[in-house]
């Protein structure tokens, strides 16, 4: 009775490909039998072969077919040369560019003998002026590849062939149509925005697939790090072939680790001595071993610089779950609809507002975040969370007036709204004005200082406000609607070196509802237009009354 293994090599056997390690083959595949699926692999272990492999079959299968093979590595070359930067990181760099493209020469250097087997032409071209050039030389090959120029093109008949492109992997791959193989997404640093335009690729044609490759990402705010993600108490055992499972996403994913390689007969060497060694022992010899895990273990190590982590925000979600809303509102009724909810969802805890202004309504514009918070039974509650773009003060001013009078409506009016005036400050002093005789508002200049309580250290206001809403999360203190929007925006505020900053996304959003909650949260912290035991403490009673001054009448003569 032939293995499993022997089954699958045979089958594969009959294409022409025959990828050489275990897990690869078990990788070729599930991408035969799953519209989209994901290769995480230990680092070098050949997952760039696996897919250009995957695409001369695809080549090869299906005449006038076209594959997109997207390069993380072209994609931060991109960046690197808009940047007009000097220096290189190690991913990326133009050595790691010639690497990749060598690795492509390689695979076009070896499949041209199998292809033409199959009575086809393996031929490389310019896609600038359709050149099919014979002889390149390796630096022809890097520059065709560098420049994004790159095509490989199976001839089918004399007028017929497939080819595979090679592109950086950014946005305007929105216009590809074809397989698409995005390689090593996790160092996409907008892989959410590339995301966008690529997963509606595969509802285009049935027969289209979409295939992702990387190791684990190293800070879990990446959106990679959440889609390919073990799911939480799954325990998998060490295997040649690896694993798959099903993410959060709904993505199958095919694990291959340091572990289940050397079970494969994959070695791994020592740095310094370059002997051969066993995953146990190279483990033992890393300075660091997270990032060992993540490397070679493929482990998904929960860490990074997010201001809020992923098992803090997944809490946070599952309390606020029925009992938080978040809404964008875009006409009038979705307002109506929010504060109705609001209406019957308060209790009788108090409640602090925040505000986070914003007076533009383009699309790539940052919105308005309001967060309506309840302090109830020991936590504080994001019942309600708005978003709004627009340009028009009064209709900010409106929504603003009739979120707090929904409030108020229980008989307990919203103690403090708070608005960030780090920007708007005319439109926020102007907020005050009109909204002050509803509750005490606040008006907090994220650039100002302020000391820290029982030190004479200083802070400025967006530091402190951020430590202490991202404190309450990691206390378990706050609970928030169970919204990809919240969780995505939240997570998109990183802390580095001590300091609170934040990216923009494509859609605008800016970690605005961060921002709303943490000023909220605040309100609850401040003493601002509260009476003091201090000021209660000059106040004169009983006996003392006969030296406040008297009121006397005027009389009419």
């Amino acid at each position: 009775m032939p293995t499993r293994s022997q089954l699958r090599k045979s089958e594969l056997a009959e294409s022409g490909l025959v990828p050489f390690r275990v897990g690869q083959r078990n990788f070729f595949l599930g991408a035969k039998e799953k519209r989209v699926a994901a290769f995480k692999a230990r680092r070098q272990y050949g997952k760039t072969t696996t897919f250009g492999k995957i695409a001369i079959y695809k080549m090869m299968k299906i005449p006038n077919h076209t594959v997109i093979f997207g390069s993380a590595k072209l994609s931060l070359a991109t960046e690197i040369v808009r940047k007009q930067e000097q220096t290189f990181d190690d991913f990326g760099s133009r050595a790691d560019i010639q690497r990749e493209a060598a690795l492509f020469q390689n695979l076009a250097d070896s499949s041209k003998d199998e292809v033409s087997a199959a009575g086809q032409i393996l031929k490389v071209a310019d896609s600038l002026d359709n050149r099919e050039p014979d002889n390149l030389t390796k630096d022809d090959f890097a520059e065709l590849f560098e420049k994004r120029r790159l095509e490989f093109r199976i001839y089918h008949s004399r007028t017929s062939y497939s080819r595979t492109k090679v592109i950086a992997l950014t946005p305007s791959a929105v216009g590809e149509t074809g397989d698409m193989m995005a390689d090593e997404i996790a160092r996409i640093k907008n892989w959410g925005e590339v995301w966008e335009a690529i997963e509606p690729i595969v509802s285009s044609d049935p027969r289209f697939r979409l295939l992702l490759s990387t190791t684990p990402a190293p800070d879990d705010t990446h959106l990679a790090f959440e889609m390919l993600m073990q799911p939480p108490g799954l325990d998998l055992p060490t295997c040649p072939e690896g694993n798959w499972f099903i993410s959060d996403y709904g993505i199958p994913v095919l694990r291959v680790t340091a572990f289940d390689a050397y079970a494969d007969g994959v070695q791994l060497y020592d740095t310094n001595t370059g002997k051969p060694v066993s995953p146990v022992e190279h483990r033992a010899k890393a300075r660091d071993q997270d990032a060992w895990d993540r490397n070679y273990g493929a482990l998904d190590i929960i860490g990074g610089t997010g201001a809020i982590g992923l098992v803090e925000m997944t809490a946070a979600q599952i309390r606020g779950e029925g009992k938080c809303l978040h809404v964008e509102v875009r006409r009038p009724d979705d307002l109506e609809a929010a504060l109705a909810w609001l209406e019957i969802n308060l209790t009788g805890g108090p409640v602090c507002c925040g505000w986070d202004l914003a007076t533009t309504t383009n699309e790539t514009s940052n919105p308005s975040s309001f967060t309506v918070m309840e302090h109830f039974g020991g936590a504080y509650i994001e019942r309600l969370v708005c978003t709004w773009k627009t340009d028009s003060d009064e209709v900010q001013e409106a929504r603003a007036k009739a979120i707090l009078e929904t409030v108020a409506k229980r008989g307990t009016r919203c103690r403090r709204l708070c608005i960030d005036a780090t920007n708007e400050r005319l439109f926020a002093r102007r907020m005050q004005r009109q909204l002050g005789r509803l509750c005490t508002v606040l008006l907090i200049v994220g650039s100002e200082t302020t000391k820290i309580i029982g030190t004479e250290e200083t802070v400025n206001m967006k530091t402190l406000l951020g430590e202490n809403y991202m404190t309450a999360f990691k206390d378990g203190q706050i609970d928030v609607p169970a919204s990809t929007y919240i969780k995505d925006d939240h997570r998109m505020v990183k802390k580095e070196k001590g300091f609170f900053v934040c990216v923009p996304a494509a859609d605008g959003k800016h970690g605005d509802t961060f921002d709303s909650g943490k000023l909220a949260y605040h309100g609850f912290n401040s003493q601002a237009g509260a009476i003091t035991a201090e000021a209660l403490g000059k106040i004169r009673i009983g006996g003392d009354n006969h030296r406040l001054p008297k009121f006397t009448p005027r009389r009419l003569v």
